[in-house]
């Protein structure tokens, strides 16, 4: 019986890499809920009868909750690295940032963003275009966005669209 020796990897269109994505993604996910359900990671909780949340992962993102603690932060750290030795997948963290509540004393975020090595530090970075961190101001917080569907649509009154025609492509 003779075995397979990868030598060169796999390659952005390669027809494994959805398939190897998902299981890696899927281990992430698993660990974590592992690390969650032995006290490990805490988690977030909108209120007391909904469930608790420690991690949401979309496409290539993921995002990440636990409580501000060197306990919790190390072991987030851990599972980041047991994920990287076993599958290659490295975290960018030129792309990766941080969010603490307002509760969280200043030597704690340093603290914990120094042991993540994350250089980013709180929610002024945008997602899909979108803030990430939307205030008690929403007309604030979205200010730039209506700006600039405004100037789109401005433009589609000078052409012959319909009013129909123009709310279908907003």
């Amino acid at each position: 019986m003779a075995f397979i020796t990868p030598s060169r990897g796999l390659r952005q269109d390669d027809p494994l890499s959805p398939f190897l994505f998902i299981l890696c993604a899927e281990c992430f996910s698993l660990l974590l809920v592992q690390a969650e359900a032995n006290n490990e990671i805490a988690g977030v909780q909108i209120d007391r009868s909904s469930p608790r949340i420690s991690h949401l992962l979309s496409a290539g993102d993921s995002l990440l909750f636990f409580k501000a603690s060197q306990e919790e932060a190390t072991r987030v750290q851990f599972v980041l690295n047991l994920l990287y030795k076993a599958s290659g997948q490295l975290v960018n963290i030129e792309k990766s940032s941080i969010f603490f509540s307002r509760n969280t004393p200043p030597y704690i975020r340093s603290q914990i963003a120094g042991l993540l090595s994350v250089i980013k530090v709180g929610g002024q970075d945008k997602y899909l275009r979108l803030p990430t961190l939307v205030t008690k101001s929403k007309c604030e917080t979205f200010r730039e966005l209506c700006a600039k569907v405004k100037q789109k649509v401005s433009g589609w009154k000078e052409s012959f669209i319909s009013y129909g025609g123009r709310e279908v492509l907003i």
